[in-house]
């Protein structure tokens, strides 16, 4: 079977003509959303190098903006569900795969160990009889 690479559909702009940021834009963007007190105003459009204009980013104060009350508990009650539901199928799938590991680890040592108690057993017993056969030849009672 030969092996075929990976290739981008049609429909799937490049990252550069997704995004039009410099790395010195990105980086100032950065510096900004960390200085919270700081208000500044919107920059103006900046030309990138393709030649189409990108919109600068909005106000610190929107993007630094607190959650409600309302909006927390509206999240939190939207996100607990899929929460929980996505972490007790992970303690399932780790509890299956434990309990499996734990039940092989026990099936081996009892298929190792049942060997040599059959032959221990089966040599008791045949030098039991041994024993029992040479005592009866000579008229004495086995046990």
């Amino acid at each position: 079977m030969e092996r075929k690479e990976p290739v981008m559909a049609p429909s799937v702009s490049a990252l550069e003509e997704r995004i039009p940021l410099t790395w010195r834009e990105v980086n100032e963007l950065a510096s900004v959303s960390t200085q919270a007190n700081a208000v500044e105003e919107p920059k103006p459009a900046v030309a990138s190098p393709e030649g189409t204009t990108t919109v600068a980013a909005p106000a610190v104060a929107e993007a630094t903006r607190a959650l409600t009350d309302e909006e927390i508990s509206a999240l939190c009650d939207h996100l607990t569900p899929v929460l929980e539901k996505t972490i007790r199928e992970a303690l399932s799938q780790t509890l299956e795969m434990s309990l499996h590991n734990a039940l092989m680890r026990v099936r081996s040592d009892l298929d190792r160990s049942i060997q040599p108690m059959v032959r221990q057993a089966l040599e008791r017993e045949l030098r039991a009889e041994i024993l029992s056969r040479a005592l009866m030849r000579k008229g004495e009672d086995p046990q």
